[in-house]
């Protein structure tokens, strides 16, 4: 009770501000909700002040509480140094309170010149993040923000627990019913975006029984279902596919996308023989590939391209998927390495370096943690002045020559 009267105090102090709705930014959402992945200070520090530009630090509470308690040293100096707006500060104060460090919260309150009696309530000790009340107001998302900047699946347990209605709740059933359905969309969010969120979902829903058990177990089920529905070929989770593409610049679109974006390039059937040089780009995407404990895949892939006359003219093994840590098995992938074929265009009176026709690309995709494994094939048809002029005539409906 001490906690919430002191929350209500703090909020009533809080100027109002107009926000910007920060959903609205990929790139700064896939800070905030992938920090623990690589979590660095200069990130932090970024979250902090982006946050600030975007007038939405009040919508994020739970981030700078739990990057407070993360860096409680530097903090303030970020806060001092970064040229930060005032509401800035005030939500720092919030912030370095709710994280327990109760003394930078008291003095940078002084310094900021707050009333003695808001700054007074800063004397009653708060309650652990993770004994907080299921009443304190916000108290989902206020889990999940800790969750995103430190790894820690406990914050998502808490969650889970607020689908047990309390004794409060039987009073106003309604109420609980709507909180329910947000915490279950929530849920069904982290778990798909979150390998150790899916992980404890999958462990809680064998534990719980009665109605939460059939609400985890539906979750997931939806969650495999969405899954299968993409048009990746495989069995189980463990899915993929091989995308050509003329799209030349497909690689910088790819890590400039933000984690939860698409499409996943423009795939091509045939390709004109070229009037200037050119390439046709295969990647190898993937997705479901189980995780170690640090988050790592352990992917490798088997290539081979054949011309039309069946001729290997490629070939590449075990080679290395991602090198680096991936947060949810319900994403694409992309095998780091691509294979271009470079088209020369033709000159008259020279032998064509590609012959016209079909090109076949087989690839085996390896998860040697879950120890399945997918073959794919793909293939795209290089086209000959004859052909074109063949499909031209016959979409005319004219007869060919």
């Amino acid at each position: 009770m001490k906690l919430l009267k002191t929350l209500l105090l703090i909020s009533t102090f809080l100027p109002c501000f107009a926000e910007v709705d920060f959903r609205n930014h990929p790139q700064f959402v896939d800070k905030i909700e992938f920090f623990y992945i690589d979590p660095t200070p200069e990130t932090a520090k970024q979250i902090l002040k982006e946050a600030s530009d975007l007038n939405c630090l009040d919508s994020i509470k739970g981030v700078t509480t739990a990057l407070a308690k993360e860096y409680p040293s530097s903090i303030v100096g970020w806060m001092s140094d970064g040229g930060f707006t005032y509401d800035c500060q005030t939500s720092l104060v919030n912030s370095l309170y709710f994280a327990g460090l109760q003394e930078q919260a008291i003095q940078t309150a002084l310094e900021a010149h707050w009333p003695a009696q808001t700054i007074a309530s800063f004397r009653i000790k708060p309650e652990p993040v993770l004994n907080l009340s299921p009443n304190f107001p916000g108290i989902a998302q206020f889990m999940s923000d800790h969750f995103y900047i430190t790894g820690d699946a406990r914050y998502v347990k808490k969650i889970i627990n607020l689908l047990e209605p309390t004794p409060t709740d039987f009073k106003n059933p309604n109420h609980f019913n709507q909180s329910k359905q947000e915490t279950l969309a929530l849920l069904k969010e982290l778990a798909f975006k979150h390998h150790r969120v899916y992980t404890l979902l999958l462990k809680e829903s064998k534990q719980k029984t009665g109605q939460v058990k059939k609400d985890l177990t539906l979750l997931l089920d939806e969650l495999h279902d969405l899954h299968k529905k993409n048009l990746f070929e495989g069995d189980g989770m463990f899915r993929g596919t091989i995308l050509v593409t003329d799209d030349l610049d497909f690689d910088r679109k790819w890590e400039e996308m933000p984690m939860m974006s698409g499409p996943f390039g423009h795939p091509i059937s045939s390709i004109p023989y070229p009037m200037e040089e050119t390439s046709v780009m295969i990647y190898m995407l993937f997705t479901g590939a189980d995780l170690d404990d640090n988050l790592n895949t352990h992917v490798t892939c088997d290539v081979e391209v054949f011309s039309p006359d069946k001729t290997k003219i490629y070939e590449d093994h075990d080679i290395p998927a991602i090198s680096k840590k991936t947060p949810s098995r319900f994403f694409v992938q992309k095998v780091e390495k691509s294979i271009g074929i470079k088209l020369q265009p033709y000159k008259k009176g020279c032998e064509k370096f590609y012959s016209t026709g079909i090109y076949t690309i087989q690839a085996t995709l390896k998860d040697h943690i879950s120890q399945k494994e997918i073959t794919l094939q793909q293939s795209f048809e290089l086209l000959s002045n004859e052909t074109i002029d063949a499909i031209l005539q016959s979409s005319r409906g004219a007869p060919s020559t």
